[in-house]
C-alpha cells in the first residue's frame, strides 16, 4: 500500500515538476520574444524623439526676445546663455561629425551676434518646434550602429518681420506677423553616438505642403459642409473647390463645436489667418500678437486631427 501511495505522489510531484518547467520555458520563451520587440520599440521611440528635437532646433535657428526685434539691447551676458542654450540642443540631437552640429551653432551665433544686432529688415523667430513627427520605415545598418530613417516631419514657427515702402505716399515702416507650419518629407542618416541615437546627416528634404495651404484647407473641409452651403462641384456630388467665405462659414461652425478640440483648432486657426498680412504700426503691437497665437493647434493638420478624433502633437 505504501508502495503504491508513494509511487501515486511521485508520479504527481513529477507532473507538477513537469508542468512548472513547461511553465518557466514558455515564460522565458516570451521573454525572449518580447525583450527584442520592446527594445525596438523604444529605439523607434528615441529615433523619433531624436529627429522631433533635431526639427525643432531646427525651427529656432536664429531665435530670440527682445524689445524691439534686434539683439542690440541685450546684454553680452543674455547673448551668452542664449549661444549655450542653442549649442546645448545641437549637441544634444546631431552627431558630433554632422555638419549640422557645426553649421547650426556657427549661423546661430552670428546671427545673434552681428546679423540680427541692427538688422536694415528685422526678422525675428520668437518661437518654434515640431507638431507631428511620422515615421515610415527605419533601415538598419552597420550592425545596427547606424540607420536610415524615412519619416513626414510638420515643423512650425512664429515671426516678426518689418517691411518698408519707399513710396512717398507711403507710411513708411511697418511690421508683420507670419505664423508658419509646413509638412516636410526628410530621409536621415541616423547614427549611435555613446549609446545615443543623433543625426549624422539629412540626405533628403523636400517641402511637402504648408498647414494654410487651399488645396489642404479645401482637402480638410470638403467632408465637413456643416451647413451645405458650399459650392458643390464635379462628378457625383464631390466637392472639389470652396471659396474663402464659405470657408470661413464652416470654420466659424467648427468655433461653436460641442467638441473642445474642434473648437479650439478652429479657433485657434481663425485666429492665425486673421493676421495674415495684416499691418502693426510698432514692434510691441507685433509682438503681442504673435505672442497670443497658436500655431501648432491652428492649421489644417490639426483641425483635421481635431476632427478624426486624433491627439498627433509631437511638441
Amino acid at each position: 500500500m505504501r508502495t503504491i501511495i508513494g509511487n501515486k505522489k511521485t508520479a504527481l510531484r513529477m507532473v507538477v515538476l513537469i508542468v512548472c518547467i513547461i511553465a518557466f520555458s514558455f515564460v522565458m520563451s516570451a521573454a525572449y520574444h518580447n525583450d527584442p520587440n520592446e527594445e525596438m520599440a523604444a529605439e523607434q521611440a528615441e529615433i523619433k524623439d531624436t529627429i522631433t528635437g533635431a526639427y525643432t532646433t531646427m525651427s529656432l535657428l536664429g531665435s530670440f526676445a527682445s524689445e524691439d526685434g534686434t539683439t542690440a539691447n541685450l546684454s553680452e551676458e543674455e547673448l551668452d546663455a542664449l549661444v549655450e542654450d542653442y549649442n546645448d540642443r545641437v549637441n544634444l540631437y546631431y552627431s558630433k561629425d554632422s555638419t549640422q552640429n557645426s553649421a547650426y551653432q556657427s549661423m546661430n551665433e552670428e546671427y545673434l551676434r552681428c546679423g540680427f544686432r541692427n538688422p536694415v529688415d528685422i526678422y525675428n523667430v520668437i518661437n518654434g518646434g515640431v507638431y507631428r513627427c511620422d515615421i515610415h520605415s527605419i533601415k538598419s545598418e552597420d550592425n545596427g550602429n547606424q540607420a536610415i530613417v524615412d519619416a513626414n516631419v510638420i515643423k512650425w514657427n512664429t515671426a516678426i518681420s518689418s517691411w518698408s515702402e519707399n513710396e512717398p505716399e507711403s507710411k513708411g515702416t511697418y511690421f508683420l506677423v507670419t505664423p508658419s507650419i509646413g509638412k516636410v518629407h526628410v530621409i536621415v542618416r541616423m547614427v549611435k553616438e555613446g549609446n545615443t541615437w543623433k543625426i549624422l546627416g539629412t540626405e533628403e528634404y523636400t517641402p511637402m505642403a504648408s498647414g494654410y495651404d487651399k488645396a489642404i484647407r479645401d482637402y480638410v473641409l470638403k467632408k465637413y459642409d456643416v451647413d451645405k452651403t458650399a459650392t458643390m462641384k464635379g462628378e457625383n456630388g464631390k466637392l472639389l473647390t470652396i471659396t474663402d467665405r464659405e470657408a470661413e462659414t464652416i470654420l466659424q461652425e467648427f468655433s461653436r463645436s460641442e467638441d473642445p478640440a474642434v473648437r479650439q483648432s478652429a479657433a485657434a486657426l481663425q485666429e492665425n489667418l486673421s493676421v495674415y498680412g495684416k499691418h502693426f504700426v510698432t514692434f510691441e503691437e507685433a509682438y503681442a500678437a504673435a505672442s497670443a497665437l497658436d500655431v501648432p493647434n491652428g492649421n489644417y493638420y490639426a483641425l483635421e486631427a481635431a476632427l478624426n478624433g486624433e491627439d498627433q502633437k509631437a511638441g
